[in-house]
């Protein structure tokens, strides 16, 4: 007889969500997180959108620092291309705020977090964890970062090749050389090889600044950020260095096996050009949480189709042209002038849309959570 009705591999973004959602549809849900605290350490920008936010009722509160009216896109020897959205709204996250505040509201609904713990193992929808005990599910929802362990257990990932791993670093900045309400993304193989540099104001005084570049480049990112402060925010006081990976992959042509399911990062659904993820975390964790509760209701892995339906309708095909992007944008100057030239008409259009642009990629996030 199972312990618990969902298992949850990983506490952040897509885990969180998950585990929120399947309880809230009446499932008993136990979530595994090698991590000893919620939400640390942060690898990420902390970026996303408020439109997104509002679908589960995380728009206001202390986890949303700053709000953004543009974002400035530099590459040498171009023209900076200026976005200003006249409905979407950018914002910057308190991470660690935001996944405990998640975790919280899951708590309230029953879910059981036990952190600090190393899963070694899956075995149908049973967990073996380092300290030799087990934990048998009906369900299990592998959101446990780029390199899903659960993925490949599952049979549904494998190691991702070098130019589907982004190296990131990131200071967060006291000082100043940033206006508190613009985003800036700076590229060139000679500054981020395969990537981009950014500045996420948190405020007028603190900022998230960062690159990404490729493994394949043979470039170490901590390298390309110094030089890149160094030359740009040069009296800047550094308050915390952080770092991380991020999948820039194709998605996974199943997130769906048995009674296992994948979410998030584990699932590659982080743009590939931009690398942005929490959106779609917390998009497919929500959705996943939804079916996997139904699935235990119901006795029946098979209801996890629904989930592989909708993260493919929804997600599916702007990952692939993500992918695309990345691969014409990235792979020489020559791609990523031209990718540019298309940009600045597409940010004019962008500007003026009198909807949310997030409506082309999600439509209504209630209809599906």
């Amino acid at each position: 007889m199972a312990d618990v009705d969902g298992l949850v591999v990983g506490g952040g973004p897509a885990g969180g969500m998950a585990a929120w959602m399947a309880a809230k549809n009446g499932a008993s849900v136990i979530v595994v997180d090698r991590k000893t605290t919620i939400g640390e350490p942060v690898r990420c920008a902390e970026g996303t959108f408020s439109s997104l936010l509002a679908s589960f009722g995380l728009a206001d509160g202390p986890w949303v620092v700053n709000e953004y009216r543009q974002a400035i896109v530099k590459h040498k020897g171009s023209k900076d291309i200026i976005v200003r959205p006249k409905r979407i709204k950018g914002v910057s996250l308190d991470r660690v705020r935001f996944e405990q505040e998640i975790a919280k509201r899951a708590r309230e609904e029953g879910v059981e977090f036990r952190m600090g713990k190393v899963v070694t193992g899956l075995q149908g929808s049973s967990i073996h964890l380092h300290d030799g005990s087990v934990i048998e599910g009906k369900i299990v929802l592998g959101t446990d970062g780029i390199e899903s362990m659960v993925g490949r257990w599952a049979g549904l990932t494998r190691p991702l090749a070098p130019n589907d791993i982004a190296p990131a670093a990131q200071y967060v900045a006291e000082g100043e050389g940033w206006e508190a309400d613009t985003v800036q993304m700076v590229l060139g193989s000679d500054v981020a090889p395969g990537g981009y540099l950014w500045v996420f104001p948190k405020s007028d005084r603190r900022a998230n600044i960062g690159v990404i570049t490729t493994a394949a480049s043979g470039k170490r990112a901590t390298d390309l950020l110094d030089r890149f402060v160094k030359e740009n925010f040069p009296d800047i006081t550094m308050i915390k260095r952080t770092g991380g990976c991020v999948p820039v992959a194709r998605p996974i042509e199943r997130a769906v096996k048995g009674p296992v399911a994948l979410a998030g990062d584990s699932a590659h659904h982080a743009s590939s050009f931009g690398a942005g993820g929490i959106h779609s975390a917390l998009f497919s964790g929500a959705v996943v949480g939804r079916v996997a509760a139904k699935a235990a209701a119901k006795a029946d892995p098979r209801v996890l189709e629904e989930y592989e339906d909708i993260w493919k309708k929804v997600l599916y095909k702007n990952l692939q042209r993500s992918y695309g992007l990345k691969t014409r944008a990235y792979g020489s100057e020559k791609g990523l002038r031209r990718t540019l030239r298309m940009a600045r008409v597409g940010s004019a259009i962008i500007s003026h849309l009198p909807v949310d642009p997030l409506g082309l990629w999600w439509g209504r996030l209630d209809k599906y959570v």
